[in-house]
C-alpha cells in the first residue's frame, strides 16, 4: 500500500491510517460487521463494479510527456510517437498506431443524465479514441541530452489532464503541495518562464529525494526557479502565497492495491472503511491550507487517484463548507480556455482573435475527458481507456473571508450539526 504523500500522516503494518480526527461529515457509521473493499463498491458502483474493477487490475497505461526543455531534436525524441490530444494544451504522446476509418466517436460523459451536461459534451479526438491506443504497449526510455536533460517523463494521461486545468501562465508561482514524485510538477514546469516559480512539497525524506532527483533530470533551475520543501502540508500557513495551488492528496490508491493483490480479493489488513474516512479528514485539511495559500484570483485544483466519493466530492464539499475564504467551483467542461492567438493586424481593418471574434466558435479545445460529478470530474479506466482513476476539482478564490452573511450561516450549520473547526 503506498504511502501518503506531502504529508506525515502515514499508514501502520495493519494497512489502517494512524490517528487523525473524523469530523464533520467523516464522522464514523458504527456497524456489526465491517464493510469489505467490494462489498463497499459494489454498494457505490453498482453493476458497474465488476468492469471497473477488472479495468483497475490492468497495467496502468502510460503516455509520454513532452520536456521542452530537452536539447534532443522534438523529431528523434518523439520518433514513432503521436500526439494524445493535438489539441491539449500538454504535449503527451503515445505508441503511433494507425486508426480505424469506421471508429466510432467516443463521447466524454458516462452516465450522467443532467442536460446542461450533455450539452457540454466533447467528442475524445481520434488520437485517443480506444481502438487506436496499443492496450500493452511500453514506450522506450527518454534520450538524454548532453546536459543529463531528458527528453519525456512516463505518467498517466490522466495526470496531465489535471495538471492543464490549473492554467499555469509563464509567470505564476506555483505550489505542488504533494508533489512526490514529481511528475505533475514536471508537467507544471512546462508552462513557467523563468519569471515564474515552482514550490514542489514532500514531507517524507525518501520521496522528497526521489521528487528532487526526477526534477533535476527534466527541469534546469536557470529556466524555470523550482525548489523543493520537506514540510507537513497539514500544517502549512503561507497566507496567499501562490497564484496557483495543487494539491494531489494522499488517497486510498484502490488501483494500486488491486495491483498489488494481483486481482485477488482485498482484505481488512490490505483496506479498510475506516482508512478511507480518515483520510478523508486529512484531504480535507489539505484542501483547506492550499485556499488559504492560493491568491485572491488564483486557482486550486484538487485531485486524488482514488474512486471514493468520500475522498472527492465529499472533501471538496466539507472543505467548502469550512473554509473562512470565498471559493467558487469552477465547471471543468469550460475551465480549459482557448489560448490568444496574436493575429497580423492591418491598417485601417479589424482583426478579431479566435477569444473574441467570430473564429472562437470554430476552436476546438482539449477533450474533457472523464465523467461529471457534483464538484469536478472522475476519470475511470474503464471508459478513459485504461487511464485512470483521477478526481479533479477546479476551484477559483474569489475573496480572503466569506462575505458575514455567508460566514454566519455557516457558523450555525457547524453548531447545528456538532462540527468542530479547526
Amino acid at each position: 500500500m503506498p504511502s501518503p504523500r506531502g504529508t506525515d500522516f502515514s499508514r501502520k503494518k495493519s494497512g489502517t491510517a494512524s490517528a487523525a480526527p473524523t469530523k464533520g461529515g467523516f464522522k464514523r457509521k458504527l456497524r456489526a460487521k465491517p464493510r469489505t473493499f467490494d462489498e463497499y463498491y459494489t454498494e457505490i458502483y453498482g453493476e458497474r463494479w465488476p468492469t471497473l474493477r477488472a479495468s483497475m487490475v490492468e497495467a496502468p497505461r502510460k503516455v509520454a510527456l513532452w520536456n521542452r526543455f530537452c536539447q534532443v531534436p522534438f523529431e528523434e525524441a518523439t520518433r514513432g510517437l503521436s500526439r494524445v490530444d493535438p489539441n491539449s494544451l500538454v504535449q503527451a504522446f503515445q505508441l503511433s498506431q494507425k486508426a480505424h476509418s469506421d471508429e466510432t466517436p467516443v463521447t466524454t460523459d458516462h452516465g450522467t443524465n443532467d442536460s446542461d451536461e450533455v450539452k457540454l459534451r466533447e467528442e475524445v479526438p481520434a488520437a485517443v479514441s480506444g481502438d487506436s491506443l496499443h492496450q500493452n504497449a511500453i514506450i522506450d526510455k527518454p534520450p538524454i541530452d548532453a546536459f543529463g536533460i531528458k527528453a519525456y517523463y512516463l505518467l498517466d494521461y490522466a495526470s496531465s489532464h489535471v495538471v492543464e486545468q490549473l492554467q499555469v501562465g509563464a509567470f505564476d508561482t506555483v505550489l505542488d503541495m504533494c508533489a512526490a514524485p514529481g511528475g505533475k510538477s514536471i508537467a507544471i514546469a512546462q508552462f513557467l518562464s523563468p519569471d515564474g516559480a515552482l514550490t514542489c512539497n514532500e514531507s517524507r525524506a525518501d520521496r522528497c529525494t526521489r521528487l528532487r532527483r526526477n526534477l533535476q533530470e527534466h527541469v534546469p533551475i536557470n529556466y524555470v526557479p523550482w525548489r523543493t520543501t520537506q514540510r507537513d502540508a497539514q500544517t502549512w500557513h503561507d497566507p496567499e502565497a501562490f497564484s496557483r495551488v495543487l494539491v494531489d492528496a494522499p488517497c486510498s490508491s484502490e488501483r494500486h492495491l488491486l495491483q498489488q493483490s494481483g486481482g485477488s480479493p482485498l482484505s481488512l489488513r490490505e483496506w479498510s472503511e475506516e482508512t478511507t474516512i480518515q483520510l478523508a479528514a486529512l484531504q480535507r485539511t489539505l484542501l483547506q491550507r492550499a485556499i488559504e495559500t492560493c491568491r485572491v484570483g488564483g486557482r486550486i485544483v484538487y485531485s486524488t487517484c482514488s474512486i471514493s466519493p468520500l475522498e472527492n466530492d465529499g472533501v471538496v464539499g466539507e472543505a467548502l463548507h469550512r473554509t473562512r475564504c470565498e471559493v467558487k467551483v469552477i465547471k471543468a467542461s469550460s475551465s480549459v480556455a482557448a489560448p490568444p492567438v496574436a493575429l497580423p493586424k492591418t491598417p485601417g481593418k479589424v482583426v478579431d482573435t479566435p477569444a473574441s471574434g467570430a473564429e472562437a466558435s470554430v476552436w476546438h479545445g482539449p477533450a474533457m475527458l472523464g465523467e461529471a460529478t457534483a464538484y469536478g470530474r472522475l476519470l475511470l479506466p474503464d471508459t478513459c481507456h485504461g487511464w485512470g482513476p483521477m478526481f479533479f476539482c477546479v476551484l477559483e478564490k474569489t475573496a480572503a473571508h466569506k462575505s458575514l452573511a455567508s460566514s454566519s450561516s455557516s457558523e450555525e450549520e457547524d453548531e447545528d450539526e456538532g462540527y468542530v473547526d479547526d
